[in-house]
């Protein structure tokens, strides 16, 4: 039974099914303000497609960010709401890993690095090591001001940002001829990585996808919440 797998953490969504035989049905699309119904629309439209209902899914798999907050909190409330009926086991990793695996497998450099908008004058960034096993590798997030990105950024890697659109200048400023690549765009974490990478994990530990344990689905985010305004007097 195959695997369902989301990333909703940027404004480039995807949802991907993936079977034991390394098959990937998916689906992503631009999601705009107000439109968060569009989930439901493409994930019905998906298992649709492939044949596949609800209680048939075998576990889920779902990226936690650092992204959008309210992508985050709908996609980890689906992810949990989709496995509970069935008790199937859902997980969830880091989108920037997710992200930092499909850029290993189209460079060939000893290194990822993913630079993130982290708001309020940071960026935030995390890098990743060629390995036989990314899942092995923490995710080890730092916050930085512009002016240092240099300062914590390897110079054997390629530097991708989901948020290229927003501080892609200041990336080409501060790391343009400095490291290895630089990939310029949005580079958007797919639900396929994610799918892949957590049925890594699960078969690493030598757990069937139907163990059910429940594991709280944390979003990664990089800033505390900012404290609502109250009236003194």
């Amino acid at each position: 039974m195959p695997i369902l797998a989301m990333d909703l953490s940027t404004s480039r969504c995807s949802l991907a099914l993936l079977d034991g035989a390394g098959d990937c049905s998916e689906t992503e699309w631009e999601q705009t303000a107000g439109n968060n119904a569009r989930f439901f629309l493409e994930l019905h439209a998906l298992l649709k497609r492939a044949g596949v209902e609800p209680a048939k899914l075998d576990g889920v798999a779902v990226g936690l960010g650092p992204g959008s907050f309210s992508g985050l909190r709908m996609s980890l409330t689906a992810a949990q709401l989709l496995a509970l009926p069935g008790r199937r086991r859902v997980a969830g990793i880091s989108s920037s890993k997710a992200l930092a695996w499909d850029t290993l497998n189209e460079h060939d450099q000893p290194s990822v690095t993913v630079v993130g908008d982290a708001r309020r004058g940071q960026l935030w960034l995390a890098t990743y090591p060629r390995t036989t096993s990314l899942i092995e590798i923490g995710d080890h997030f730092i916050l930085t001001a512009p002016e240092r990105l240099a300062d914590h950024v390897p110079v054997e890697t390629v530097v991708a940002s989901p948020d290229w659109s927003r501080i892609g200048g200041t990336i080409a400023r501060r790391l343009a001829g400095r490291v290895a690549w630089v990939e310029e765009g949005d580079a958007h974490p797919t639900a396929r990585a994610v799918g892949r990478l957590v049925a890594e994990r699960w078969s690493a530990a030598g757990l069937a996808t139907t163990d059910f344990s429940p594991q709280p689905l944390t979003p990664i985010y990089m800033q505390p919440p900012v404290e609502p305004c109250r009236n003194r007097r």
